[in-house]
């Protein structure tokens, strides 16, 4: 997801981000099919900023390959990441100390053979909604009511319980959040220049912090309805640090661009469309606006189907944007510039 937080010109900022979450109180200590008690929780102590860092950290990330068996301990403060399918057929117990967490991730399902304890103060984090931890044995939580089972996923809160935890044996304290993600891909910029020297576009474009992000899309169009992708970028996936793009483009026959971003779970955003200057005529048209791109100050006039004069405007040099929804006549009109007409449909 965008979350726009310094964009210049191109974007305005989102605002604070949601930080709600729906508390599923659990006290099950041997019958996993016991009643769910359900309550509102607002985190309200935790800054962005610091819930981000923890988030993205990962000390150690496991693969169905370097996954330990016999035991693994979670250590205080310590980040155990998977972030792969991971199945563990022999025996395994884990125990995650107070400030440990276990973060399962990118759509991947831990499988453990065996039974899992957390201390006080240690916590899991399903960190989106196709992530799940399938014990076949025991689980056994802090007994603190301390939401220390963390679900990352916006549906959480209509999902059944099983898409993100199942055990075989007996439950005791599970405490899980689900929790509306806010966590998003925070753009810095967008913006796409024209190479005078190589004949081409440079697309470029960042990012402050990135959560699930799968990859970019650079979606261009000639009137602003029909859009072509020209190139499919990898994102960082998790990111807690500035990252900046970069993409080349040899096709100059388009005069729109917007950036599309998708997460691992499918979750689709777009950015504003921008104007590519390089390809901008005196005018374009998009939604009731005309835009204007001149070196010298000239005069915008437009007119109606019998020649009466409906709206003018000194425009600047420069790129402008002029609105027309205030011409009260629906229809067919003549939008001049210099030597420049063109007709237009206001609608």
């Amino acid at each position: 997801m965008f979350n726009f937080i310094l964009i210049n010109a191109f974007f305005p900022i989102n605002g604070f981000i949601q930080s709600q979450i729906l508390h599923l109180h659990n006290s099950i200590s041997s019958n996993f099919n016991q009643t769910i008690v359900k309550k509102i929780l607002l985190i309200t102590t935790l800054t962005f900023g610091i819930l981000l860092n923890i988030y993205c950290q990962c000390d150690i990330t496991y693969t169905n390959a370097n996954f330990p068996t016999g035991s693994l301990i979670i250590n205080s403060n310590e980040h155990v990441c998977v972030e792969e399918n991971v199945t563990v057929s022999a025996y395994t117990s884990i125990l995650i100390y107070s400030g440990g967490i276990l973060k399962i991730r990118n759509n991947s399902t831990l499988n453990l053979n065996g039974s899992m304890t957390l201390n006080p103060g240690a916590e899991i984090y399903i960190e989106d909604c196709n992530s799940k931890l399938e014990i076949n044995g025991n689980y056994t939580g802090a007994n603190l009511n301390d939401c220390e089972f963390k679900v990352f996923c916006n549906d959480c809160e209509t999902s059944p319980q099983s898409n993100y935890f199942t055990a075989t044996g007996s439950v005791a304290y599970l405490d899980i959040c689900c929790q509306l993600s806010p966590l998003p891909v925070e753009m810095t910029y967008f913006d796409a220049q024209k190479n005078e020297n190589e004949r081409c576009i440079d697309y470029r474009w960042g990012t402050a912090s990135e959560i699930n992000n799968d990859y970019f899309e650079i979606l261009v169009s000639k009137d602003g309805n029909s859009w072509n992708s020209i190139s499919r970028i990898p994102g960082n996936g998790n990111s807690f640090v500035n990252k900046d793009y970069f993409f080349k483009s040899f096709d100059l026959n388009y005069t729109y661009s917007k950036l599309k971003q998708v997460d691992f779970d499918g979750t689709e955003t777009y950015s504003d469309i921008i104007f590519l200057g390089h390809t901008q005529p005196d005018l374009s048209f998009l939604n009731n606006r005309v835009v204007v791109r001149t070196e010298t100050e000239k005069q915008l006039r437009v007119y109606g189907i019998t020649g009466a004069l409906l709206l003018s405007k000194t425009i600047p040099a420069g790129t402008t944007i002029v609105r027309l929804d205030e011409i009260t006549i629906k229809g067919i009109v003549l939008v001049n510039i210099g030597t420049t007409t063109k007709k237009v449909i206001l609608k």
